[in-house]
């Protein structure tokens, strides 16, 4: 940001916007570790540590079977 503006003003006021931005962006934080501490109790509660999230492994599906051969006539 090399070109700020010279006039005071206009200068508080940025960092006024600034200001903000930084209260809000730590306000989102707090609220999402709040909700992952809360998470993590719960899942302690029902018996489970948490575990890392890892995509599950589907089982390979057997072949058809083959169909009866029949007598040909």
């Amino acid at each position: 940001m090399s070109d700020l503006p010279p006039d005071p003003a206009r200068l508080r006021a940025i960092l006024a916007h600034l200001d903000r931005q930084l209260a809000d962006t730590d306000t989102i934080r707090t609220y999402l570790r709040l909700q992952r501490e809360q998470v993590q109790r719960a899942l302690h509660a029902a018996g489970r540590p948490p575990r890392q999230s890892r995509p599950q492994v589907r089982p390979a599906l057997a072949p058809p079977p083959f169909p009866a051969e029949r007598s040909l006539r």
